[in-house]
C-alpha cells in the first residue's frame, strides 16, 4: 500500500542511560536571563516561540537549542522533570515551540519541513541544537533521566558567560549585580545589529567575563518601552554596546 507523505505526530519512549562529564560540544549554550529570579510555583524555564521568533533565529544565524513539544502528549510531560532540573542547575536557553500552535502548521512546515522532519514525522519532545549554521538533532532515546540527558548535552554544548533576556525586571536585577559586564542591546529585525552582532559573538562565547544580550525583537511591548526608556534610545540603527560599570 503508498504510504501518504503527511505529517505525522509520534509519541516516544524513552531508554535509560546515565554518565557525568566537562562539556566537550561545539555548540554554545547561552544562559536564559529570564528565569534567574524565578520565585513561583510552578516556573516555566524555557522561552515559549512563536514561528516569527524560530524564524527569526534561524535567518539571523543565531545558536539555539530548540524543543518542539505538543499539548497533552504524555512524554512530554513525562520528560519535563528531567529538563526542569537541567536547566534550573545550567540556566541554559532552550526555546519551545509547540506543534498545535497554528503558525507551526501553517508557516513552520511550509518553510522548514524539509530542513527538521524530513521523513514527515514529528517526535514530542524533540530537542534540535544549531551552531547558527548546521541542525542536529539530538538522540530521543536519552530523555528519560537526568544524568543520561547531560551527558548528550555535554557532549553537544560548551558553556558561555552569555545571558539573554526578553524581560526588563529580571534584566535589572542581573545588571545590578553584574557591574562589571557588557550590555548588547540586539534588534534581530536591523540587519546591520545582527551583522555587528555575528561579528563578535564568538569572542562572547569564549570570554570569562559576563555579557548581556537584551533580545529586543523577542520582548513584548511593555518590557521593550521599559528597556528603551531605561537606556534612553528611540530607534536602533545597529547593534547598542553598553559597558556597565
Amino acid at each position: 500500500m503508498k504510504r501518504n507523505h503527511v505529517l505525522s505526530v509520534l509519541l516516544l519512549t524513552p531508554l535509560l542511560l546515565s554518565s557525568c562529564g566537562e562539556f566537550k560540544g561545539n555548540t554554545p549554550a547561552l544562559r536564559n536571563g529570564d528565569i534567574l529570579y524565578l520565585n513561583v510555583d510552578n516556573p516555566n524555564y524555557y522561552r515559549d516561540s512563536s514561528f516569527k521568533m524560530i524564524d527569526t533565529l534561524i535567518e539571523s544565524k543565531q545558536e539555539y537549542i530548540l524543543m518542539f513539544t505538543r499539548e497533552g502528549c504524555s512524554a512530554c510531560n513525562e520528560f519535563k522533570p528531567v529538563l526542569d532540573k537541567y536547566i534550573k542547575e545550567s540556566k541554559q536557553l532552550v526555546y519551545r515551540y509547540d506543534i498545535s500552535s497554528s503558525d507551526f502548521t501553517t508557516e513552520f512546515i511550509p518553510k522548514y519541513c524539509d530542513s527538521f522532519f524530513p521523513n514527515k514525522e514529528v517526535l514530542t519532545p524533540t530537542i534540535f541544537v544549531s551552531d547558527g549554521e548546521n541542525i542536529s538533532k539530538l538522540d530521543n532515546n536519552r530523555f528519560k533521566t537526568k544524568p543520561m540527558f547531560k551527558v548528550m548535552m555535554r557532549k553537544t554544548l560548551y558553556e558561555t558567560n552569555v545571558y539573554s533576556f526578553t524581560r526588563f525586571a529580571p534584566l535589572k536585577s542581573f545588571m545590578d549585580e553584574n557591574k562589571e559586564s557588557t550590555i548588547y542591546l540586539l534588534d534581530r529585525n536591523v540587519t546591520k545589529a545582527v551583522n555587528s552582532y555575528n561579528e563578535i559573538k564568538e569572542n562572547l562565547y569564549k570570554s570569562e567575563s559576563k555579557s548581556i544580550v537584551v533580545e529586543m525583537s523577542f520582548m513584548n511591548e511593555t518590557n521593550l518601552n521599559q528597556v528603551k526608556s531605561y537606556f534612553n534610545i528611540d530607534v536602533v540603527t545597529d547593534l547598542i554596546t553598553i559597558n556597565h560599570s
